[in-house]
């Protein structure tokens, strides 16, 4: 079998100006970026290699890089390659970089002492609200990032949301930092599955803010969830190193938990954003699955009608039967609704999603997987 072309980082550069401040790497000859104009950051190779992780695993090939990786972040993504093996079947790779010795760890941890900042990945979501307002330590900074969830083209929604941020943030008594990157628009990243693959970008986030030594990802599921996913309470703390702890918070409850004990919150129902695939204008949909999924969660807690971020006009029936189909993972949350009578249709509409099945994926002609083929080899 032929190699797989490698993923080369390369030229790891800090580029400031007054405006912003930008980290960039060429890989496989196209830059990579993240920048901001809210944070000061820091050209570290571990935020790289986080970013790419699963993007390799997912091509087969082997990660090099010309500078050195902090021994104890380099521990923890071998074994985040190993259970992402296990789960998903990736090929194994090795991850090539310089053999130069980096600082020692006791130095890092000196020069680290007076950067004791707690960032926290927000997204205005259920997960992050709640990570916020249901959390016992002081959080110092609410990081946004444009490019994951809102694409980079998409400014009117994202100034949307950073206007609602300020909000949040001010509210809190915290510090409101936006960041833009490339990364899902990267030729490497074409094809990944962000599943699999968000919790090693959010945790480059980390890596990157220079007055931070800790970041706390939301968690999307209970640690009694036994499903795989890139972001997990025993995953997350792996991509940790020397000079920054990546956490994860929230583990204890299930979503519908989180939202029914913030649902009261005015921030909370002025600004909630759970919506990613923005079928529609404002900030929520209010017609894809996770938003009509929140909307069922506030309906049965009594307050759907007190989130102005939904429209809740017309019923939720409608807006149950549009979805199609649910992913089986999904099945379970959609019978507990039934356990709650929140009307005869849309009890009606409920019992036919479950009963739906997907349907199959289209076949491509021969011509077109030809070209997909070609295509993809062309990509590594």
């Amino acid at each position: 079998m032929i190699g797989r072309r490698p993923i080369r980082i390369e030229g790891l550069r800090l580029e400031r100006n007054e405006e912003r401040d930008r980290v960039a790497a060429e890989v496989n000859g196209a830059t990579l970026y993240f920048e901001s104009r809210d944070a000061e950051l820091r050209p570290t190779p571990e935020a790289f290699v986080s970013a790419l992780l699963v993007p390799a695993l997912t091509r087969g090939a082997d990660l090099v890089l010309a500078d050195a990786l902090d021994p104890a972040f380099l521990d923890g993504v071998t074994q985040l390659m190993q259970t992402f093996r296990g789960w998903w079947g990736y090929r194994k790779l090795v991850i090539r970089s310089s053999t130069t010795a980096r600082v020692p760890a006791t130095a890092v941890a000196r020069s680290n002492k007076e950067k004791t900042g707690t960032a926290l990945c927000f997204s205005g979501g259920v997960d992050s609200f709640f990570s916020l307002l249901c959390n016992e330590e002081q959080i110092d900074a609410l990081v946004f990032v444009h490019g994951f969830d809102i694409d980079l083209a998409d400014t009117e929604r994202a100034n949307t949301f950073q206007s609602s941020l300020l909000h949040i943030a001010e509210h809190a008594s915290t510090r409101p930092l936006v960041l833009k990157t490339n990364l899902r628009e990267h030729p490497v990243y074409q094809g990944v599955n962000w599943d699999h693959a968000h919790g090693g970008a959010l945790a480059a986030v980390g890596h990157l803010l220079a007055n931070s030594n800790r970041l706390i990802i939301a968690a999307s599921y209970p640690s009694a969830y036994p499903n795989p996913s890139g972001s997990r309470w025993d995953l997350d703390p792996l991509w940790s190193s020397t000079g920054m702890q990546i956490s994860h918070h929230g583990e204890a409850f299930w979503r519908g938990e989180k939202l029914r004990k913030i649902a009261a919150l005015p921030i909370v129902r002025e600004h909630l954003r759970v919506c990613w695939e923005h079928r529609g204008g404002g900030i929520n949909c209010s017609r894809c699955e996770k938003c009509v999924r929140t909307m069922l969660t506030l309906k049965q807690a009594g307050a759907l009608e007190t989130f102005p971020v939904f429209d809740s006009a017309g019923g939720l029936a409608d807006r149950v039967k549009g979805l199609g189909h649910i992913s089986p993972i999904l099945q379970p949350v959609y019978r507990a609704f039934l356990e709650t009578d929140i009307d005869s249709k849309t009890n009606r509409a409920l019992l036919e999603l479950i009963a739906a099945k997907a349907p199959p994926p289209k076949k491509l002609t021969r011509a077109k997987t030809i070209r997909k083929r070609f295509k993809n080899a062309f990509a590594r």
